[in-house]
């Protein structure tokens, strides 16, 4: 896995609120576009990592790698 890197302070408080709204955003996951929800965010492994649940299934994401965010 490449190195982590630190995504902004804005952005981290960006995605709490949408978890603590429980809001639907549309993400893209593998190259495919999901709607759900975030779940979880928490850091690990020196990272920063979202827990999203869509339809079909749960992903877990590291932050640096969320290129496309829509409500």
């Amino acid at each position: 896995m490449d190195k982590y890197k630190p995504v902004a302070c804005q952005l981290y408080d960006h995605f709490e609120l949408l978890a603590m709204r429980k809001s639907v955003i549309r993400i893209e996951v593998n190259g495919q576009f999901c709607e759900g929800i975030i779940t979880d965010l928490y850091a690990s492994e020196g990272a920063d990592w979202m827990q999203f649940k869509a339809a079909a299934a749960t992903h877990v994401l590291r932050l640096d790698k969320v290129r496309v965010l829509s409500q």
